[in-house]
Parts: structure tokens; C-alpha cells; sequence
């Protein structure tokens, strides 16, 4: 090798404690109490402190003896004798994509909502609050009060309950309306607007424009921490079949932006683009079962012949293997 290899690094964090407490605590099962504070000690990040500043384990110690105090009363730990182990709700939290403060933040969203509202869509709009969400660059125009629409078009889409908790843990009406403009944007992507039309409908003037770049960066960040919030969900609420099934199918529309329906259309073995998808719907096709019906010259004016005769050879050997 001529290379010089970089420096290993710890990003572990002394501002953030508890996150990495819970996080080392969901690796492990029932542990001496006594020995938590040694969990964050004997790590890289913990070692690189302590030679930093010999204090550091007797300080930290300290701090960690009032963090697992307090996982005891949010119900993150519980105790039995002299041994302390995660509870779901604890373990769910630490095994997930969220800070400490960020899992505590959707669980006490989560809980403010009426249970009979709670599915994996409004969810979406749900994990706009987090700071995590609130990261992500969302063009807002700040000098005109246009962008304040974007409140009732996240009510629209999400209800109000859902838009009431946006409001929570923010800086400003600025930082709410980017809340409801980043929930309302998911919302019409994954229904299937196209992107010339979510553009329009989105973008304003002088700071406010938003792009397909905008929408996937949107898309992708939130994709990114539902997984987390199904297991803290999951946690919180008896999940059945039916709602583990809900969820994979709002992953699927964050990830390739069109209706349930549309789906198996996006997947392999048809593969098709979203734009194609949403071409042929508005012609009515909108399942395998409806291409497979439909008529050459219909798939022709919709997609092109040479992309209407390359989708017949890829239905007919998918339908010989289903024969098969």
C-alpha cells in the first residue's frame, strides 16, 4: 500500500450521553447496574476521552448513575435485583437511526395521538418534527406569507391532529411552515403527482423553488428513520399482520413515489420508471393483470414501440414462468 491510512476516530460525543448509554445498553442483556458506567469506558471513544482528561471516568460515572435513573422513570430500563436490562420500548429506541432526544420526541408524539389515527402514512408526516427531519435543507421563502399555505395543504393530507404536533419543538413559523411543506410534498409523491406538478404547486419565488432533488432528499430521510419509528411504534402498540403489511407498502411509496396500486408495475420484473407508471395509469392501466390486457397499440402511444415491444418480451417470459 502507498497510501496513508486515515486516523481512527470515535464519533462518539460527550454532549450526548444518553444516546450512546442506551445504545451500548441495547447491545447487551441483563447487566449489573454497577457496571453500566463501565459499558462507555471500556469503548474507543471512551478510552480517547479518559487520556484526554484523567477526571473524565469519575465525572462520567456520575452523569451515567442520574441517565439510567431517569431511563428507569421514562420506562426505557427496568430493574430486578441488582441487574438492569432494557425494556422493549428501551431496546426499540437504542437500536434505532435516532438520537436519544429524537426517540424520546416521537414517542411523546406518538402518545399525543388518538390511537385510532395512528397508521404508517400519518407517520410520515409525524417524523417531520424530528430534528433529524428539521436537518434537511427545505427551500421556505421567508419574506412573504405564501409559504404559510403549506399548513393547510399538510392538513389535507395528514389531518390536523398530525399538523397540531408539528407545531411542537420548533424555532420559528418558518421552521413549522418547512414541517408542513416537507409533510405536504410526501404526501403528493406518494400518491403519485408527477414532479412537474409538485414543482408548481410547491415552489415560490426568490428562496422558495423546489426541485426533484428536493423531493428525493425529502423522500429519503424519511424512508430512512421509519424503520426506526415502526419499532418504537411497535413497542408502544400491539402491531398486527395488517399493520406490518401498511407499513412496507408506505416504505415502497417514500422509496419509488406512486399509489399502492401502482406498485407491482415499479418492481421487477416489469421495472417500469414512475413517469411510465403514471402514464399508463392515466390510461386505466394500473396493475400487471391490466398490461397484460391491454392492446399493443395502447402501450405504443403510451410508452413508444420500442419500450411497448421490450415490456411484451418481459410480460411474456414473466408469464411463462408463472405457467410454469
Amino acid at each position: 500500500m502507498r497510501g496513508v491510512p486515515e486516523p481512527i476516530t470515535s464519533s462518539f460525543s460527550d454532549d450526548d450521553l444518553r444516546t450512546w448509554v442506551i445504545r451500548l445498553l441495547s447491545q447487551v442483556r441483563a447487566i449489573d447496574e454497577a457496571t453500566v458506567p463501565g459499558l462507555l469506558a471500556n469503548t474507543y471513544g471512551g478510552f480517547l476521552a479518559a487520556r484526554t482528561d484523567t477526571e473524565w471516568t469519575a465525572r462520567t460515572e456520575a452523569k451515567i448513575d442520574g441517565i439510567v435513573a431517569q431511563f428507569v422513570q421514562l420506562g426505557l430500563l427496568e430493574r430486578e435485583g441488582a441487574k438492569v436490562q432494557l425494556t422493549l420500548l428501551g431496546r426499540a429506541c437504542g437500536q434505532s437511526s435516532l438520537s436519544f432526544d429524537s426517540a424520546m420526541r416521537l414517542v411523546e408524539s406518538v402518545r399525543g395521538l388518538p390511537q385510532e389515527e395512528l397508521s404508517a402514512f400519518r407517520l410520515v408526516g409525524l417524523l417531520q418534527v424530528l430534528p433529524e427531519a428539521d436537518r434537511l435543507y427545505t427551500p421556505v421563502r421567508k419574506n412573504a406569507r405564501i409559504e404559510s399555505n403549506r399548513i393547510n395543504d399538510a392538513i389535507r393530507a395528514f389531518g390536523n391532529t398530525v399538523v397540531q404536533a408539528l407545531q411542537r419543538w420548533v424555532a420559528d413559523e418558518f421552521g413549522f411552515w418547512a414541517r408542513c411543506k416537507r409533510a405536504a410534498i410526501l404526501s403528493d409523491w406518494m400518491r403519485g403527482l408527477s414532479v412537474e406538478l409538485i414543482e408548481q404547486k410547491y415552489s415560490v419565488p426568490f428562496g422558495g423553488q423546489v426541485q426533484l432533488g428536493d423531493i428525493q432528499r425529502f423522500s429519503d430521510g424519511t424512508r430512512f428513520h421509519l424503520s426506526s419509528a415502526r419499532q418504537i411504534l411497535s413497542a408502544l402498540l400491539a402491531m398486527d399482520e395488517a399493520k406490518e403489511r401498511e407499513f412496507e407498502t408506505v416504505v415502497a411509496q417514500l422509496e419509488l413515489g406512486v399509489p399502492p396500486e401502482l406498485l407491482g408495475l415499479r418492481k421487477p420484473p416489469l421495472s417500469l420508471s414512475r413517469g411510465e407508471c403514471l402514464a399508463l395509469a392515466g390510461q386505466g392501466i394500473r396493475s400487471t393483470t391490466d398490461l397484460v390486457n391491454a392492446s399493443s397499440d395502447t402501450l405504443k402511444g403510451v410508452l413508444g414501440a420500442r419500450r411497448a415491444a421490450q415490456l411484451s418480451v418481459v410480460l411474456r417470459r414473466a408469464t411463462a414462468t408463472t405457467a410454469a
